[in-house]
């Protein structure tokens, strides 16, 4: 609506520019995630692309002084809010509606150490836990079916179930000193893929609000788009985003008359 009354265009004709945005952004091949796999002819002929892992390894490894070796991404889920499903587009449409009492469509990414997407999957109903979404992935089916070779694993929180490709913290409070040190660490490598929704949601004001009326795949496309353009704004050296982090993960971004915040770890946009 803002570049209907701001640019005087009909709205049909906004939602064919678009749909013709979404659809070159998805034809550029400049623009696709990094991938981890080397893919062969058929579609279950494929293997981990170990030099990929060495260099995503690398970089966490320099940006947090090497404290866990062996980390090659930091995954979360992001519940991205919106207005019921329209009719037709799901036979249950309960089942987006998640447990913080909203509507929603839940996406499970990854990034890498410079806070970049290596890995969107933006299709889940919203009350589907992270565990069930990550193992439902493509990303979850393959390190289920062929783990990375070690030691190379994932960072997760404690919605994720410990494996030795997927580093999770220890539960429980009143930890051992061993326990309670690598749950600080963790969790300081774990926070690039919290930031890395901050920025997404900092740079796009359409999630500012809940996406209205749109069809669910209309949603998935536009999430991996926003995913994908964010990744461009890094590798162009916008790493910040038009705003700052503070040392809270409180984002904080100016939209109208009011604030926009975004708590890290709860991922609901609120208006101020």
């Amino acid at each position: 609506m803002t570049l209907v009354f701001g640019y005087s265009v009909q709205p049909n004709n906004i939602s064919l520019i678009v749909d013709d945005c979404l659809d070159a952004v998805a034809r550029s091949p400049e623009l696709e995630f990094d991938s981890m796999f080397i893919e062969r002819a058929g579609a279950d002929d494929w293997e981990w692309d170990v030099d990929r892992l060495q260099f995503l390894e690398r970089g966490f490894a320099h940006k947090k002084g090497g404290l866990i070796r062996g980390v090659c991404g930091a995954i979360d889920g992001i519940a991205i809010q919106m207005t019921s499903p329209l009719r037709g587009d799901t036979r249950n449409p309960g089942a987006w509606y998640n447990r913080k009492g909203y509507y929603a469509i839940v996406c499970q990414a990854v990034c890498d150490a410079r806070r970049k997407f290596i890995f969107v999957d933006a299709q889940f109903e919203g009350s589907t836990p992270d565990s069930i979404a990550f193992a439902s992935s493509p990303l979850g089916v393959r390190m289920a079916m062929k783990p990375p070779p070690r030691p190379f694993a994932l960072v997760g929180d404690a919605a994720y179930a410990a494996q030795a490709w997927m580093l999770t913290p220890y539960p429980g409070v009143n930890l051992p000193p061993k326990k309670d040190n690598f749950n600080y660490f963790q969790s300081s490598y774990r926070i690039e893929i919290e930031c890395a929704f901050g920025l997404l949601c900092r740079r796009w004001g359409i999630f500012w609000r809940p996406t209205h009326q749109m069809r669910l795949a209309r949603i998935t496309r536009i999430i991996v788009t926003c995913c994908k353009l964010h990744n461009f704004c890094i590798d162009h050296s916008d790493v910040r985003g038009p705003e700052w982090v503070d040392s809270e993960g409180v984002v904080e971004a100016q939209r109208g008359n009011g604030l926009c915040k975004v708590q890290m770890g709860h991922w609901k946009i609120r208006l101020f």
